[in-house]
């Protein structure tokens, strides 16, 4: 079931390639990996996002030699890619709470801060994914608002599901925290629809 917006309608967002290049900015270039994203997302009863990349790995970050299959750090990366692009369109769209509250210019700030970072990411491989076609999406789970000793946290659960144009198969979870997120904005326009 995909997310739906007040009217119960899809609100679908394809791939914006000046905001996917702002969020790959504090990648090296050789390890810009999403080479396209989209974000389905909103609804009135609940939090509901899922995004979707397109990646190309032909080169390792951190190994000399090209192998043939996608590492779990490499996943860690496309996740991290695919999730900061996503991110950054449901605070432009303002698609739920808490992103709603927040401008863009608070959410980039907060991600040069280093104050939206990753908890913990486990990747359970099915079978070998072929760097050169690599499919990922991430869909949200659960968000978490409270109070932690050093102020306010926003804590994300995601699935992640990985594939390939063979038969490669990879599934897990990522945890992302917020620290000291942005005390916010009302409000005040619907997000910009595109048909679904």
């Amino acid at each position: 079931m995909e997310p739906t917006d007040a009217t119960g309608q899809h609100v679908h967002f394809e791939d914006d390639g000046l905001l996917r290049a702002r969020a790959l900015e504090r990648f090296r270039p050789s390890c810009r990996y999403l080479r396209h994203a989209s974000v389905t997302g909103g609804g009135a009863a609940e939090p509901a996002l899922l995004a979707r990349g397109d990646f190309s790995l032909p080169s390792s970050c951190f190994v000399e030699k090209r192998t043939r299959h996608v590492s779990a750090v490499e996943v860690t990366l496309c996740s991290t890619q695919l999730l900061d692009y996503a991110f950054a369109e449901v605070v432009r769209q303002r698609l739920f709470a808490p992103f709603d509250r927040w401008t863009p210019e608070q959410f980039w700030a907060m991600h040069a801060g280093e104050r939206m970072f990753l908890l913990d990411v486990h990747v359970n491989f099915r079978h070998p994914l072929d760097p050169l076609t690599l499919r990922g999406e991430l869909e949200l789970v659960h968000i978490t608002e409270r109070e932690g000793r050093s102020g306010p946290l926003v804590l994300l659960d995601l699935a992640v599901r990985f594939g390939d144009a063979r038969s490669g198969r990879c599934t897990g979870g990522v945890k992302t925290a917020v620290i000291d997120p942005p005390a916010g904005r009302t409000p005040d326009r619907a997000p910009t629809q595109q048909p679904g």
